[in-house]
């Protein structure tokens, strides 16, 4: 299912005669090397409710991309080309103020799921394509935010890594343990957009407030000294 030779998009699988059109593997969230560019031609450049669609079925919502149907609320489910369910994998519960912004990708026979909480609970896990069990799964204390979809980067010298833009840094991992091959510090806070990479470089953009770098957090107060302060009317609450 998830090797795209027939170009599923989640909802719809776009069809003028899929059978017959030949397209490069894409089997993770903007395409081979992160850049959202295909090569593949003949594809169909019309979609709508009836137009162009294979099968469709209704989805809770949800930010994810569809490489596999992952639900915030569950987990990781996986659906054959006719829509049957294959096999799901309870995760969770979350804890992400903005909902959860990565998307799973395929490298092999795993799937691989970054997941960035706001606490100390992060991780990185990678599951069985064919029945959802979990090959491998490595915690991620130090990263206390994101929203970032992981590339499969392949150095001139040794095996395919994991590049993962997280809080403060870029970290690369290990396709077939998930330990952390190397990182490099200097990223904002919270990173949403993915890495990208041509033939010698590894791309990466992102952005943050001062006020959430390390050490210039704003400072808060008990919410004692905050009544004595703003409480005018001394009625033991707080009011704007």
């Amino acid at each position: 299912m998830l090797r795209i030779k027939k170009v599923i998009f989640a909802l719809s699988i776009a069809s003028l005669s899929l059978s017959t059109v030949v397209a490069e593997d894409w089997s993770q969230f903007r395409g081979p090397n992160g850049t959202g560019v295909s090569i593949t031609t003949g594809l169909p450049t019309e979609f709508g409710p009836e137009k162009n669609v294979v099968w469709k079925t209704p989805l809770p919502p949800g930010h994810s991309s569809p490489v596999l149907v992952f639900f915030q609320e569950f987990g990781m489910i996986s659906y054959d080309g006719s829509g049957k369910e294959r096999w799901k994998l309870p995760l969770g519960p979350f804890n992400m103020f903005y909902g959860f912004g990565a998307s799973p990708i395929l490298v092999d026979d795993k799937v691989i799921l970054p997941v960035d909480q706001d606490n100390p609970n992060s991780f990185l896990i990678a599951v069985d394509k064919n029945n959802g069990r979990v090959r491998w799964k490595v915690d991620r204390p130090e990263v206390i935010s994101g929203y970032s979809t992981p590339i499969i980067y392949q150095p001139k010298q040794g095996a395919r890594q994991i590049i993962v833009p997280e809080s403060f840094q870029l970290s690369a991992y290990s396709v077939e343990d998930g330990k952390r091959v190397w990182f490099v510090r200097g990223l904002a806070c919270e990173m949403k957009s993915i890495a990208s990479h041509d033939a010698e470089y590894l791309y990466v953009n992102g952005w943050g407030f001062p006020q959430n770098q390390p050490g210039q957090q704003v400072k808060t107060i008990t919410f004692a000294e905050g009544l004595a302060k703003y409480d005018v009317n001394h009625d033991g609450l707080i009011q704007v």
